[in-house]
């Protein structure tokens, strides 16, 4: 059972479980550095590494960019871009998903507006 949708659905109720399952990648030695094998792992190591991570985005006035910027954890660092009106930025970064409830009160202080999250599907570094 993935999320139990379907059962609920159903009005159904898990009673026991009876396989807990993970997914292996399996390849002979001889393809371990096989084209196909290094897109397949490059794929599933890129949906591990977004578990846990979101998007955020957010416009940032240009007065209150360095004080936004201090606050924003980063995985390098934030993306900054100018927008159309000259004087507000928007900034982007993949942010762990535990830290937000607390990250996006700490940037609204700082000056940051217009905050957006989403997910992140895969995540290649």
């Amino acid at each position: 059972m993935a999320t139990g949708t379907t059962l609920e659905v159903h009005g159904l109720t898990p009673i026991a479980t009876v396989l807990e399952t993970s997914a292996r990648l399996v390849v002979h030695p001889s393809y371990v550095e096989h084209e196909l094998t290094r897109k397949l792992t490059t794929f599933i190591q890129g949906y591990y590494a977004a578990q846990g991570r979101k998007m955020i985005f957010l416009n940032v006035p240009a007065d209150k960019l360095n004080d936004v910027l201090a606050a924003l954890p980063a995985m390098e660092a934030p993306s900054v871009t100018p927008l159309a009106k000259g004087n507000t930025y928007e900034v982007f970064s993949v942010v762990p998903e535990d830290l937000l409830p607390d990250l996006v009160l700490k940037l609204r202080a700082a000056g940051a507006k217009d905050i957006v999250i989403t997910s992140i599907e895969k995540l290649i570094t």
